[in-house]
C-alpha cells in the first residue's frame, strides 16, 4: 500500500513539475533559442509547446482563434495583416511578453490588453486607432511601447502606472496633448511624439531624468517649458519644424546636449519667428550637432563662440547680418552653413577654423572675402554662388584639400592664374558670371572631373579654346 502512494505522490509531483515548466517565462536568451513556428498548422500540432509565432505577412483577415489554445505563448507576431478585432480572450494568453500587432487595420485594442501583465513589448504601430484603454497602465513591465501612424488624440492618464517603460514612440498621430503623469515614467528613455498637433509641453517631462532622445518635431509648439533644463542625461533634442517663439535660458542647464535641432521649414515664413536665442547656449559644452536653420534670427549670441566641441552648425535661411567673431573660437567645427542671409562681410576670424571642411555661404550679398579664408587648410567645399563678388582673392589658392568651389552667379569679370594651382580641384562652377576667358594654366588642373562656364561671355573661339585644353574626360558645360 506504501509503494502505491509513494508511486502516486511521484507521479503527482512529476505532473507539477512538468506544469511549472511549461508554464514559466522564458528568460531572454532562452526566448531566443526557442523555435519560431511560421505557420499555424505546424503550431497546432502541439499548442502547449509553442513560445513563439510569427504569422506576419499573411494576409490574415482575422485573428486566429486557434492562438488561444497556445497557452505557453510568450511571443506573437502578427505584423502587417488586415486585422480588424483583437478578441476580448486574448487576456488567455497570459505569458505573453512580445506582442506585435502593428500594421493592420485595428480601431481599437479591447480593454483587457491590461489583462496581459507579463507584456515588456507592445507594437499597434501604423493601425487605425483613436484612444487607448485605461487599462493599458496595468502592463506594469512593460518597456517598450509603439503607438505611432494611428489617429491617436489623447493619451490615457494611466500610462504614467508604466514606471518601467523605457522607450515610447506616438509619432504621426493627433495628439494635442500629453498628460501630465507622463513625468512618473522615471526611466523612460526615448520618447517620439513627433507629427502631431501637440502645442506644449508639460512641464512635467522635466522629471523623466534618464531621458536620451526626446524627439517632438512637426507639432504647433512655440514654447518649452523651463523644466526642459532638467534633463541632465538628455544628448538629442528634436523640436524641428515647430513654431517656437523663444527658448528658455534654462536650455543651457542641460549639458548633457550633443545633437539641438530647432529649424523650420524651408521657406515657410510664417515660421520664421525665433528672432534671438539665450546666451545660455553657450553652456552646452558637448554640443556636436547644432541646425537653427530658417529660425528667423537676427543676431546670434557671443557665447556660441564657447560650443568648443560642435563640429556641424547650421545658421542658414535666416536674417543673419554679421556673426560674432567669437565663432573663431570653434576648433572641431567641421560643417558651417551661412547660406541664404544678409552677409556682406565675413569676420576674418573664419579663418582661424583649422577643422573645417565645408564652408556654405551662397545666397548672400558678400562682395569680398577676408584673406584669412585661405587658412582654411582642410576645406574641401567653398559655395560662394549667388553673391556679389567680383574678384576671386588669390588667398584661396592656399586650400590645398578643397574638391569643390562654386562661384556661380556673382559678378566675376577674370579668373586668377593662381587658381589653377589647385591641384585636388574636382568641381569647379562659374556660371552666370562675366568671364570672357580663362587662362592657360587650366590644362594643368589634373584633378578637375567638372567646369560649368554657362552663360558667361565667352566667344566660340573661346569655348573651342578652353576645351582644347581640359583633359578629354572633363564634363563640360557651356
Amino acid at each position: 500500500m506504501n509503494k502505491i502512494l509513494l508511486l502516486i505522490l511521484i507521479s503527482f509531483l512529476l505532473f507539477e513539475v512538468n506544469v511549472f515548466a511549461q508554464n514559466r517565462l522564458l528568460d531572454e536568451d532562452e526566448l531566443v533559442n526557442a523555435d519560431e513556428f511560421l505557420s499555424l498548422h505546424e503550431a497546432m500540432k502541439n499548442p502547449e509547446k509553442v513560445y513563439k509565432l510569427n504569422l506576419g505577412d499573411m494576409e490574415l483577415d482575422e485573428f486566429p482563434m486557434e492562438i488561444l489554445e497556445m497557452t505557453n505563448l510568450q511571443i506573437l507576431d502578427l505584423w502587417q495583416n488586415n486585422i480588424e478585432v483583437i478578441p476580448s480572450e486574448i487576456q488567455d494568453l497570459a505569458n505573453l511578453q512580445y506582442l506585435n500587432l502593428g500594421s493592420n487595420k485595428l480601431a481599437e485594442i479591447p480593454k483587457e490588453i491590461g489583462s496581459l501583465v507579463n507584456l515588456i513589448m507592445l507594437d499597434v504601430e501604423s493601425n487605425e486607432l483613436i484612444s487607448l484603454p485605461e487599462e493599458l497602465g496595468n502592463l506594469i513591465f512593460l518597456q517598450n511601447l509603439a503607438l505611432g501612424g494611428n489617429q491617436i488624440e489623447i493619451l490615457p492618464n494611466s500610462i504614467g502606472n508604466l514606471k518601467n517603460l523605457r522607450d515610447i514612440s506616438i509619432w504621426e498621430n493627433k495628439l494635442q496633448e500629453i498628460p501630465g503623469t507622463i513625468g512618473n515614467l522615471k526611466n523612460l528613455q526615448s520618447f517620439d511624439v513627433s507629427e502631431n498637433s501637440l502645442r506644449e509641453i508639460p512641464a512635467a517631462v522635466g522629471k523623466l531624468s534618464n531621458l536620451k532622445i526626446f524627439d517632438i518635431r512637426n507639432n504647433q509648439i512655440k514654447s518649452l517649458p523651463k523644466e526642459i533644463g532638467s534633463l541632465k542625461l538628455l544628448p538629442y533634442l528634436d523640436v524641428s519644424y515647430n513654431r517656437l517663439e523663444s527658448v528658455p535660458s534654462s536650455l543651457g542647464s542641460a549639458r548633457a546636449l550633443q545633437m539641438l535641432y530647432l529649424q523650420n521649414q524651408e521657406n515657410d515664413k510664417q515660421e520664421q519667428s525665433l528672432k534671438k536665442l539665450p546666451g545660455s547656449i553657450g553652456n552646452l559644452n558637448n554640443l556636436r550637432q547644432i541646425n537653427l536653420e530658417n529660425t528667423g534670427l537676427t543676431s546670434i549670441p557671443v557665447e556660441m563662440g564657447s560650443l568648443h566641441d560642435v563640429q556641424i552648425m547650421n545658421l542658414s535661411k535666416n536674417q543673419l547680418a554679421e556673426i560674432p567673431s567669437s565663432l573663431g573660437k570653434l576648433k572641431n567645427l567641421r560643417e558651417l552653413n551661412l547660406s541664404y542671409n544678409r552677409f556682406k562681410t565675413i569676420p576674418s576670424t573664419l579663418g582661424k577654423l583649422p577643422n573645417l571642411v565645408q564652408l556654405l555661404l551662397n545666397h548672400n550679398l558678400i562682395e569680398t572675402l577676408p584673406s584669412s579664408v585661405g587658412s582654411l587648410g582642410k576645406l574641401r567645399e567653398l559655395d560662394l554662388s549667388s553673391n556679389k563678388i567680383k574678384i576671386i582673392s588669390i588667398s584661396l589658392t592656399k586650400l590645398n584639400n578643397l574638391l569643390i568651389l562654386n562661384f556661380s552667379e556673382n559678378e566675376i569679370l577674370e579668373i586668377p592664374v593662381e587658381i589653377c594651382k589647385l591641384e585636388k580641384l574636382q568641381q569647379l562652377n562659374l556660371h552666370a558670371n562675366l568671364i570672357k576667358t580663362m587662362p592657360n594654366e587650366i590644362a594643368k588642373m589634373n584633378s578637375l572631373e567638372y567646369i560649368n562656364l554657362r552663360d558667361n561671355d565667352l566667344t566660340d573661339e573661346e569655348i573651342d579654346r578652353i576645351t582644347k585644353l581640359l583633359p578629354p574626360d572633363v564634363k563640360t558645360r557651356f
